[in-house]
């Protein structure tokens, strides 16, 4: 009996299905996702304004977190008891929360 040869026109369909699939659903994403922009016009005018008066604050701590989390990873400390580094970053943390709201 002849071995069937390969159905090429199939392989060539499912290339081009999961070449669709693999960038084309990413594309579709972006497309539809709202930028940063077009969500705050959505924000009612109060909201709007609270978001604008606390966003230096929010963005401080944010780059006061990462600076903090940084610095505890580069510690020594962290490579001999992780669970000393966790500990001192979240003691770190809640001090830093606790100045932010007093």
């Amino acid at each position: 009996m002849v071995k069937k040869g390969a159905n090429w026109q199939l392989w060539a369909k499912m290339l081009g299905a999961g070449v669709i699939v693999c960038v084309g659903g990413p594309a579709f994403t972006l497309w539809v996702t709202p930028t940063e922009e077009e969500l705050f016009k959505k924000y009612n005018p109060e909201l709007q304004k609270r978001s604008l008066e606390g966003r230096y604050e929010r963005q401080k701590e944010f780059d006061d977190f990462v600076s903090n989390l940084k610095r505890l990873s580069k510690s020594e400390k962290s490579s001999m008891s992780p669970n000393l580094c966790i500990s001192e970053f979240q003691s770190n943390l809640f001090c830093s929360m606790v100045c932010a709201e007093g």
